[in-house]
């Protein structure tokens, strides 16, 4: 029997506030957990116990001090050791909308977007972060289990300051390739050898009635909107319509904002989900471009085979048994 992965649907407590405010932590101690999705970030730290975990098709050591960072709906999965006790780990969910709410940078928003698809999910942080990162912690998990003035604040504060020691760490380990390379096609996006004066006559023609003109806050959230829908029919034209702005200056501004045109990201994100279930899951070839977002198997082989060299079956013969420890490179539009 085919088996799918699970989708977790996640209702957050909102603990009687006026406003949402979706965010939750917690601590558990499990042998392991089935390969599941969900619409919200997930960020994990390891306190007891030795595993492994799978993101995307790709498996990763999990020991005491792992911090994984975990973007919507990546596929995943980890299992404790046969000889461990059982992986305890403090557990956040929450919506990447809250971000907008913190002084984390576009920068460090399109880094943890990178995380499982062009850049490990997760590092190992040195003893001292280690207990810093537990502290932070155990500060969160009071105030989200109390309703004490401010705590909607404070657990804001603390996230960002748990997400930029994951990215220092990360950057640490594994150096600053991806914020340079981010940073250069950001710079060549937005340069293209146009006069400054033209752009701007451009953005002002084709911004909206209301004023609102593709800024970062729209961009931010056309690249979150991105990440929930990229299984869902998505076209450029639709998107620049939710935003009230013009196909060419949604998909300049979009570029801009991550490096990639619009479908080469789409497709990127579509492609590593369908690696994931060619290497995880007994899915049928013929049943994954639909569950990734592509509306036919030819034009599902044709980009599979563009981005990795190898079409959908050989890609599944030739890693299906030997879980690869490091990603596959990353993809480019």
């Amino acid at each position: 029997m085919t088996h799918f992965p699970y989708y977790q649907d996640i209702v957050l407590d909102t603990r009687g506030q006026q406003g949402k405010f979706p965010f939750a932590i917690w601590t558990y101690a499990l042998e392991g957990s089935y390969l599941h999705h969900h619409d919200f970030a997930e960020l994990s730290f390891v306190i007891e116990g030795h595993g492994t975990q799978t993101v995307g098709g790709v498996t990763y050591p999990l020991l005491p001090g792992t911090v994984t960072f975990l973007p919507p709906h990546q596929l995943h999965q980890f299992q404790r050791n046969p000889d461990s006790s059982l992986v305890r780990k403090y557990c956040i969910i929450f919506d990447t909308r809250l971000l907008s709410g913190t002084p984390l940078t576009s920068g460090h928003y399109n880094a943890l977007l990178q995380f499982g698809n062009r850049v490990p999910p997760y590092v190992c942080l040195s003893a001292e972060q280690s207990v810093r990162m537990k502290h932070i912690m155990d500060d969160m998990l009071w105030e989200n289990n109390h309703s004490e003035i401010g705590r909607s604040s404070l657990i804001l504060a603390k996230l960002t300051e748990v997400l930029l020691l994951l990215l220092r760490a990360h950057t640490g380990e594994y150096g600053e390739g991806l914020a340079k390379e981010t940073e250069a096609e950001r710079a060549a996006a937005s340069d293209g050898g146009s006069d400054p004066a033209k752009q701007d006559s451009l953005a002002q023609q084709e911004q909206r009635q209301d004023g609102r003109t593709g800024s970062a806050d729209d961009m931010r959230d056309a690249v979150q909107y991105v990440h929930l829908h990229y299984t869902e029919s998505l076209k450029l034209e639709q998107l620049a319509g939710r935003y009230g702005i013009s196909p060419p200056y949604f998909s300049r501004s979009f570029k801009k904002r991550t490096g990639q045109s619009f479908l080469g990201y789409l497709h990127t994100l579509r492609i590593r989900s369908a690696i994931s279930l060619l290497v995880s899951t007994d899915v049928q070839v013929s049943d994954v471009p639909s569950e990734v977002g592509f509306d036919s198997l030819r034009t599902f082989t044709r980009v599979f085979k563009a981005h990795t060299g190898m079409t959908p079956s050989e890609y599944r013969t030739a890693h299906r048994n030997k879980a690869p420890s490091v990603p596959v490179p990353p993809f480019h539009s």
